[in-house]
């Protein structure tokens, strides 16, 4: 039933893995992986942990992060497999990609009219090819494989 909000029963818990690439001991940028979305705090630990032991990822294993997506009904919990999130995604940008998102669905229907509505926006009315909605499903690790190192 529309953008889930905080304020409710269940929470989305999205993890990722973020470190500083370097070149030369000087910071170019923050190399952040979204690791996957779970239904509960407990499933989103359980994958940090089974991915502090995979290359690349245990050679930083302080870049875990989980964050609070939203929140709704309790009884809804176990039955969210997928949600739909909306992103606006700028490959041209000078300082690498920007990247807005605007928020989480519960059905793609909803996600895309709210992203008719964005498009309507004087931000976004030149860009309306780089407004998306991306599929996520839940309770799934979504990166495979671990990543080199320098």
């Amino acid at each position: 039933s529309g953008i889930w909000n905080y304020g409710g029963g269940i929470m989305l818990h999205c993890l990722y893995h973020s470190n500083i690439i370097s070149d030369d001991g000087i910071p170019e940028y923050q190399n952040v992986k979204i690791i996957g979305h779970y239904t509960s705090l407990e499933r989103a630990a359980n994958a940090m942990e089974r991915y502090r032991k995979i290359r690349g990822f245990a050679d930083f294993p302080y870049g875990f992060g989980i964050e609070l997506i939203f929140s709704k009904s309790p009884d809804h919990a176990e039955n969210v497999n997928r949600v739909y999130r909306n992103a606006y995604i700028d490959y041209s940008a000078i300082d690498g990609i920007d990247t807005y998102f605007e928020g989480y669905y519960t059905s793609l229907d909803q996600a895309q009219k709210a992203l008719q509505e964005i498009g309507r926006l004087s931000r976004f009315a030149n860009a309306i090819g780089n407004l998306d909605t991306f599929e996520i499903e839940t309770n799934v690790d979504q990166w495979k494989e671990g990543f080199v190192t320098g």
